[in-house]
């Protein structure tokens, strides 16, 4: 593999990364909330 390709697919690597890492961070918080509504004694 020539050094430009390399770059390209590490490059693509990192965008879905950090795509997953913002739909998980916002799955999770809505997750929390949600729970925190129906179980506000777990969460003080």
């Amino acid at each position: 593999m020539r050094m430009e390709e390399i770059r390209l697919s590490y490059n693509i690597l990192i965008e879905f990364h950090v795509m997953i890492n913002a739909f998980f961070g916002f799955y999770i918080i809505r997750m929390s909330r949600i729970l925190a509504r129906k179980y506000p004694s777990f969460f003080r």
